[in-house]
């Protein structure tokens, strides 16, 4: 970026690639994180689902039944945290990403600029 006091930043080519490369970065971690949270959330789901009547059928005495109990809850406890921790970082992604396209129409609104002549106290500046 070159900086020109009359006309403002005069933002290079390869500053707009290198947002373009951040902002596909950006897009690139948010689609793992999807995908983490949504094996999290099978993960959780299928212990809930199957695990659980299996400790209903008396199969363990119950002392082992209460421990396995306790293990299960302690697993999906820590799943649903993961489950949280994952969403949050997902917003944010969304938001720098979003940031990041902010940034690129800027920039691309700058790079017209030096192409447009201004009328100034001191005359026309290009």
């Amino acid at each position: 970026m070159i900086h020109d006091p009359r006309i403002g930043p005069n933002y290079t080519t390869a500053d707009l690639q290198d947002l373009q490369l951040l902002q596909r970065q950006t897009r690139t971690a948010l689609v793992v994180l999807e995908s983490n949270e949504g094996t999290y959330t099978s993960l959780r789901r299928f212990y809930n689902e199957q695990i659980t009547p299996l400790l209903e059928r008396n199969l363990l005495t119950l002392q082992e039944a209460v421990s396995c109990r306790q293990s299960l809850r302690q697993f999906v406890s820590q799943l649903d945290e993961l489950i949280y921790e994952t969403n949050m970082h997902m917003k944010c992604l969304v938001a720098v990403e979003r940031a990041y396209s902010e940034r690129m129409t800027l920039v691309c609104h700058y790079r017209t600029l030096p192409n447009v002549f201004i009328f100034g106290k001191k005359g026309l500046y290009r």
